[in-house]
Protein backbone atom coordinates (compact mmCIF):
# COMPACT_ATOMS: atom_id res chain seq x y z
CA UNK A 1 0.00 0.00 0.00
CA UNK A 2 1.33 3.43 -0.94
CA UNK A 3 -0.31 6.56 0.41
CA UNK A 4 1.02 10.07 0.85
CA UNK A 5 -0.64 12.54 3.22
CA UNK A 6 0.17 16.19 2.54
CA UNK A 7 -0.47 18.48 5.52
CA UNK A 8 -1.21 21.29 3.08
CA UNK A 9 -4.30 19.38 1.91
CA UNK A 10 -6.22 19.27 5.19
CA UNK A 11 -9.57 18.85 3.44
CA UNK A 12 -8.34 15.60 1.84
CA UNK A 13 -7.11 14.06 5.10
CA UNK A 14 -10.38 12.35 6.13
CA UNK A 15 -10.79 10.61 2.77
CA UNK A 16 -7.15 9.57 2.64
CA UNK A 17 -7.22 8.30 6.22
CA UNK A 18 -10.35 6.30 5.49
CA UNK A 19 -8.72 4.86 2.36
CA UNK A 20 -5.73 3.74 4.43
CA UNK A 21 -8.01 2.11 7.01
CA UNK A 22 -10.00 0.39 4.26
CA UNK A 23 -6.79 -0.96 2.71
CA UNK A 24 -5.59 -2.18 6.12
CA UNK A 25 -8.93 -3.73 6.98
CA UNK A 26 -9.35 -1.65 10.13
CA UNK A 27 -7.45 0.40 12.67
CA UNK A 28 -6.82 -0.01 16.38
CA UNK A 29 -4.29 2.78 16.98
CA UNK A 30 -3.92 6.22 15.41
CA UNK A 31 -0.54 7.79 16.22
CA UNK A 32 -0.34 11.54 15.61
CA UNK A 33 3.00 13.28 15.40
CA UNK A 34 1.95 16.66 14.00
CA UNK A 35 4.69 19.01 15.02
CA UNK A 36 7.10 21.54 13.64
CA UNK A 37 8.65 24.55 15.30
CA UNK A 38 11.06 27.40 14.73
CA UNK A 39 12.63 29.97 17.01
CA UNK A 40 11.10 33.23 15.84
CA UNK A 41 12.00 36.06 18.27
CA UNK A 42 10.70 38.64 15.78
CA UNK A 43 7.31 36.89 15.77
CA UNK A 44 7.14 37.04 11.98
CA UNK A 45 3.74 35.62 11.05
CA UNK A 46 5.04 34.15 7.78
CA UNK A 47 7.26 31.86 9.88
CA UNK A 48 4.46 31.09 12.34
CA UNK A 49 1.90 30.08 9.73
CA UNK A 50 3.32 26.61 8.96
CA UNK A 51 3.62 25.91 12.71
CA UNK A 52 -0.02 26.86 13.29
CA UNK A 53 -1.15 24.94 10.21
CA UNK A 54 0.63 21.73 11.21
CA UNK A 55 0.48 21.83 15.01
CA UNK A 56 -3.08 23.14 15.30
CA UNK A 57 -5.04 22.56 12.10
CA UNK A 58 -3.59 19.22 10.97
CA UNK A 59 -3.46 17.96 14.56
CA UNK A 60 -7.15 18.84 15.02
CA UNK A 61 -8.17 17.28 11.71
CA UNK A 62 -6.38 14.04 12.63
CA UNK A 63 -7.76 13.97 16.18
CA UNK A 64 -11.31 14.65 15.01
CA UNK A 65 -11.14 11.99 12.32
CA UNK A 66 -9.71 9.48 14.79
CA UNK A 67 -12.34 10.27 17.41
CA UNK A 68 -15.16 9.82 14.90
CA UNK A 69 -13.69 6.57 13.59
CA UNK A 70 -13.14 5.01 17.00
CA UNK A 71 -16.46 6.25 18.37
CA UNK A 72 -18.28 4.53 15.51
CA UNK A 73 -16.16 1.39 16.07
CA UNK A 74 -16.72 1.51 19.83
CA UNK A 75 -13.05 1.30 20.84
CA UNK A 76 -9.49 2.15 19.89
CA UNK A 77 -6.58 4.33 20.83
CA UNK A 78 -5.27 7.72 19.76
CA UNK A 79 -1.71 8.54 20.76
CA UNK A 80 -0.26 11.97 20.09
CA UNK A 81 3.02 13.74 20.67
CA UNK A 82 2.69 17.13 22.37
CA UNK A 83 5.58 18.84 24.20
CA UNK A 84 6.73 20.06 27.59
CA UNK A 85 7.02 23.44 25.84
CA UNK A 86 3.21 23.53 25.78
CA UNK A 87 3.17 24.12 29.52
CA UNK A 88 4.70 27.59 29.33
CA UNK A 89 5.75 30.08 26.66
CA UNK A 90 9.40 29.11 26.25
CA UNK A 91 9.95 28.88 22.51
CA UNK A 92 9.94 32.49 21.26
CA UNK A 93 7.37 31.47 18.69
CA UNK A 94 3.94 29.95 18.16
CA UNK A 95 5.38 26.52 18.95
CA UNK A 96 4.67 26.60 22.70
CA UNK A 97 1.16 27.96 22.15
CA UNK A 98 0.42 25.33 19.51
CA UNK A 99 1.59 22.55 21.83
CA UNK A 100 -0.52 24.03 24.66
CA UNK A 101 -3.45 23.82 22.26
CA UNK A 102 -2.71 20.14 21.65
CA UNK A 103 -2.51 19.40 25.38
CA UNK A 104 -5.80 21.19 26.03
CA UNK A 105 -7.50 19.59 23.03
CA UNK A 106 -6.52 16.13 24.23
CA UNK A 107 -7.84 16.93 27.72
CA UNK A 108 -11.16 18.08 26.22
CA UNK A 109 -11.42 15.01 24.01
CA UNK A 110 -10.57 12.74 26.94
CA UNK A 111 -13.41 14.26 28.97
CA UNK A 112 -15.94 13.80 26.16
CA UNK A 113 -14.68 10.30 25.32
CA UNK A 114 -15.11 9.23 28.94
CA UNK A 115 -18.82 10.00 28.53
CA UNK A 116 -19.46 9.08 24.88
CA UNK A 117 -16.79 6.50 23.99
CA UNK A 118 -15.39 4.98 27.19
CA UNK A 119 -13.36 2.34 25.30
CA UNK A 120 -11.27 5.00 23.54
CA UNK A 121 -7.82 5.37 25.09
CA UNK A 122 -6.08 8.72 24.60
CA UNK A 123 -2.33 8.62 25.21
CA UNK A 124 -0.33 11.84 25.30
CA UNK A 125 3.43 11.61 24.78
CA UNK A 126 4.96 14.82 26.19
CA UNK A 127 8.68 15.00 25.39
CA UNK A 128 11.32 17.42 26.50
CA UNK A 129 14.38 17.70 24.26
CA UNK A 130 14.91 14.76 21.91
CA UNK A 131 18.14 14.66 19.90
CA UNK A 132 16.66 15.55 16.52
CA UNK A 133 17.23 18.39 14.07
CA UNK A 134 14.30 20.25 15.62
CA UNK A 135 16.13 20.45 18.99
CA UNK A 136 18.57 22.88 17.34
CA UNK A 137 21.54 22.13 19.57
CA UNK A 138 19.74 22.08 22.93
CA UNK A 139 21.48 19.72 25.33
CA UNK A 140 19.53 20.06 28.59
CA UNK A 141 18.35 16.56 29.55
CA UNK A 142 18.57 15.53 25.90
CA UNK A 143 17.26 12.04 25.20
CA UNK A 144 18.18 9.91 22.21
CA UNK A 145 15.43 9.16 19.66
CA UNK A 146 15.54 5.39 20.26
CA UNK A 147 15.02 5.87 24.02
CA UNK A 148 12.20 8.37 23.35
CA UNK A 149 10.56 5.86 20.99
CA UNK A 150 10.90 3.07 23.58
CA UNK A 151 9.20 5.20 26.27
CA UNK A 152 6.46 6.23 23.85
CA UNK A 153 5.81 2.63 22.79
CA UNK A 154 5.64 1.46 26.41
CA UNK A 155 3.09 4.20 27.21
CA UNK A 156 1.00 3.30 24.17
CA UNK A 157 1.11 -0.40 24.99
CA UNK A 158 -0.03 0.32 28.56
CA UNK A 159 -2.62 2.83 27.28
CA UNK A 160 -1.29 5.42 29.69
CA UNK A 161 -3.00 8.82 29.78
CA UNK A 162 0.30 10.77 29.86
CA UNK A 163 3.96 9.89 29.42
CA UNK A 164 6.72 12.43 29.85
CA UNK A 165 9.77 11.62 27.72
CA UNK A 166 11.84 11.14 29.75
CA UNK A 167 10.22 10.93 33.16
CA UNK A 168 12.59 13.55 34.60
CA UNK A 169 10.68 16.07 32.45
CA UNK A 170 7.72 15.43 34.74
CA UNK A 171 9.53 17.51 37.38
CA UNK A 172 10.16 20.33 34.90
CA UNK A 173 6.58 20.11 33.64
CA UNK A 174 5.20 20.33 37.16
CA UNK A 175 7.37 23.35 37.95
CA UNK A 176 6.45 25.04 34.65
CA UNK A 177 2.75 24.60 35.36
CA UNK A 178 3.14 25.86 38.92
CA UNK A 179 5.07 28.99 37.91
CA UNK A 180 2.80 29.76 34.96
CA UNK A 181 -0.22 29.58 37.31
CA UNK A 182 1.57 31.80 39.85
CA UNK A 183 2.05 34.67 37.36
Amino acid sequence: MDCVLDVNEIEALPCKLQAIVDDLGGLDLLFISAGIGFINPEFDFAQEQPVIRTNVEVFTAMMDWGYGYFKSKGSGQIAAITSVAGLSGVSESAYSASKAYQITYMDDMRRVAKRDCPNLALTEIRPGFVDTAMAKGETFWMIQPDEAAKLACEAIFKKKRLQYVSSRWYIVGTLMRFFSLAK
